[in-house]
């Protein structure tokens, strides 16, 4: 259903500090670092396991023993990341976006392996592609589609794996974002 103004989403009782939403699906997280999805579900991005349409928020069980303190909407995939700076990728694998080795889908949240030596203090999503950026150094992985070279590497090749962005190497970036076909950063001065 589509509303005309704006209306109460029931959080039964929690306490919801962030959200993120990008086109049919959106992404809730709790202060005490739970995470619910709601929206279209068709590629596996809510994280329940399934392909199923949610039209109220719905606690991600796999989640449960996790404490998660970001979250990221993208075009038909979610991105969450841990307190311990474990980066989490569910719903579609288009491009390789997320981060997997492949362009498969997945229905519930899987580990980036590939960023498993590493802890990742930003993670965003991109419509077709996915940004990380290391806590200590601000070293920047990106993945995914890059049909527009929106990955940063000079190039047009997707990325099925993180891949260093290596034109930022020597730059501490402490924030990304990740737009429908292109990307921005910003370094530890502000620039």
């Amino acid at each position: 259903n589509s509303y005309l103004l704006p209306r109460h989403v029931p959080t039964c009782g929690v306490q919801v500090i962030a959200v993120s939403t990008h086109s049919l699906h959106t992404l809730a997280l709790t202060a005490s670092g739970h995470v619910y999805s709601f929206g279209h579900g068709q590629h596996g991005q809510l994280g329940h396991g399934e392909l199923a349409d949610l039209s109220q928020p719905r606690f991600i069980d796999a989640f449960a023993a996790v404490h998660i303190v970001a979250i990221s909407a993208g075009q038909q995939h979610s991105l969450a990341l841990s307190n311990h700076g474990t980066p989490y990728a569910f719903g579609s694998g288009f491009g390789g976006k997320l981060g997997l080795g492949n362009q498969h889908s997945k229905a519930l949240p899987t580990r980036i392996d590939a960023l498993a030596d590493v802890a990742i203090g930003v993670l965003v999503a991109g419509a077709t592609h996915s940004l990380a950026a290391t806590q200590q150094t601000g070293k920047v992985y990106s993945f995914g589609s890059n049909v527009f070279w929106q990955l940063g590497h000079g190039t047009r090749e997707a990325e099925y794996t993180p891949r260093l962005v290596s034109a930022l190497c020597g730059v501490r970036i402490v924030q990304l974002a990740g737009g429908e076909h292109h990307s921005l950063a910003v370094d530890d001065g502000g620039a």
